[in-house]
């Protein structure tokens, strides 16, 4: 019970956690809104997590932020697999996959403004470094993130943000 609880915590204020890490100037991504993917101009879109610039080269990745530390008894804690990714059924998701290999095929746009994305990033609660290059090829995923690591640089930097957060929630 204390870990269901504990999970729906970090679940609540994840997000939350990759802004601030974002917003930090030591990161290598900002953080340019919620993306709205669609099809066709008419259609009315998907919304996903992130739309994350590199500050290394200026490309822009759409991500997705999957966090579930405690589900079906830790079973997608640790990003390992390929087969992880494959319970995740929702439009938005299936989108994100297919954005992965194919960003040209959407029109996307952040807080209003049309973006050139040019691939996806996965958020993960956790992953298993000997996994993350393969599951990369085989999905097409630009790269895989850590909310771990994404902590652990929060920490390191101490950020003051991120402390706010902690002391006021």
């Amino acid at each position: 019970d204390r870990d269901k609880f504990l999970s729906r915590i970090v679940g609540i204020f994840s997000e939350e956690i990759v802004r601030i890490w974002c917003n930090n100037p030591k990161s290598p991504y900002e953080n340019l809104g919620r993306p709205v993917l669609k099809k066709t101009a008419n259609e009315r879109g998907l919304v996903l997590d992130f739309t994350l610039k590199s500050n290394t080269d200026g490309r822009v990745f759409i991500a997705e932020q999957k966090c579930e530390l405690q589900y079906q008894n830790y079973k997608y804690l640790k990003l390992k697999s390929l087969s992880q990714l494959d319970h995740h059924k929702g439009e938005a998701f299936t989108r994100f996959r297919d954005l992965a290999k194919n960003p040209s095929r959407y029109i996307v746009t952040a807080n209003g403004k049309k973006v050139h994305s040019t691939g996806a990033i996965l958020i993960w609660g956790s992953v298993d470094e000997n996994s993350v290059n393969m599951i990369k090829q085989e999905t097409g995923i630009h790269d895989i993130l850590s909310l771990e690591i994404i902590i652990s640089d929060l920490l390191r930097w101490v950020d003051p943000e991120y402390q706010r957060l902690i002391n006021e929630r």
